[in-house]
């Protein structure tokens, strides 16, 4: 059973694997990988509260951004994972920019952002994957 990010109220990586499974089964989606940057100088000068509220500072910020009908997890310690519903392949990176336009408001911590939009049958490991390599490529 799909579980909850205790300290986001988020979806956790198993819940987010099961919704990108039901998801793409219903319509196309586009995976955007969130990696946060610069949590550890937070809880480095402020302690782990101060992390921990950043982060659900930003969690907020994430799902104030998303669209009806799109979802929000919290995948790993600094990252988020969306999974938002796109005409073609093509309006992927608009989703993309609009997380990244709101989370750049001034923060704590700052974001970086990868996308990637399920290619036949490819796993959804694979396209977690590539939205990671996404977040590194230039």
């Amino acid at each position: 059973m799909p579980s909850c990010d205790p300290l986001t109220g988020l979806g956790d990586h198993e819940a987010f694997e099961a919704a990108l499974a039901r998801a793409r089964r219903r319509t196309e989606v586009a995976v955007v990988l969130v990696d946060v940057d610069g949590l550890d100088d937070v809880a480095d000068h402020g302690g782990h509260q101060a992390a921990d509220r950043a982060l659900r500072g930003l969690a907020a910020k994430l799902s104030s951004v998303l669209r009806t009908g799109d979802e929000l997890f919290r995948v790993a310690l600094d990252s988020f994972a969306a999974i938002v519903a796109v005409r073609d392949e093509h309006e992927a990176p608009s989703a993309a920019q609009r997380i990244v336009a709101l989370a750049g408001q001034p923060a704590p911590v700052t974001v970086t952002v990868g996308v990637a939009v399920p290619q036949g049958r490819e796993s959804d490991a694979a396209v977690l994957a590539r939205a990671a390599r996404a977040i590194s490529a230039p």
